[in-house]
């Protein structure tokens, strides 16, 4: 009886393992995700604010052409778009929301930052300048901005005190 009780939990630790490992695995995978489905030929032609949404393998990818970060003298230097992914992982519906910079010049990715929800992306692109909505500490509804250059920050922040 001793023996049986102890074989049984061996049994459920080696399947508690496994199921550990397949989620580490899956959160691993879904931290890594880089932003595949950008077409950048498609992206030159799309107008501000216009939405492409592409749908793969259970993956729906939604991304927003934002406009362009422009230098002084007024030449693009990246096309900004919002991308929001949403992925099929048994019954749970997992996401991801990115702000990507490509380089005009080549239309590769400069720079993607990874947030965490679709609500921290930027609504707006005006004269070089994101518009972000966010709640105050008040709880009321603001909007913040942040200025981007010609060099990319380290972090964007979407808010006063959250920046990724």
């Amino acid at each position: 009886m001793i023996l049986q009780l102890k074989l049984n939990q061996k049994t459920m630790l080696n399947k508690i393992k496994s199921k550990m490992k397949i989620i580490l695995i899956l959160l691993i995978g879904i931290s890594n995700v880089k932003p595949q489905g950008i077409n950048f030929q498609f992206v030159s032609k799309m107008k501000i604010n216009e939405t492409m949404k592409k749908r793969d393998n259970g993956k729906l990818e939604t991304i927003k052409f934002l406009g362009n970060i422009l230098d002084i003298g007024g030449k693009s230097l990246f096309k900004v778009v919002t991308v929001t992914s949403k992925t099929q992982a048994s019954k749970i519906m997992h996401g991801q929301s990115q702000v990507v910079f490509l380089k005009t010049t080549s239309y590769s990715v400069a720079k993607t930052y990874n947030l965490s929800l679709p609500e921290e992306l930027p609504f707006k692109l005006e004269k070089n300048t994101l518009f972000f909505n966010y709640k105050d500490e008040s709880g009321k509804e603001s909007v913040y901005t942040n200025k981007i250059g010609a060099n990319l920050p380290k972090l964007l922040c979407v808010a006063p005190d959250d920046c990724w």
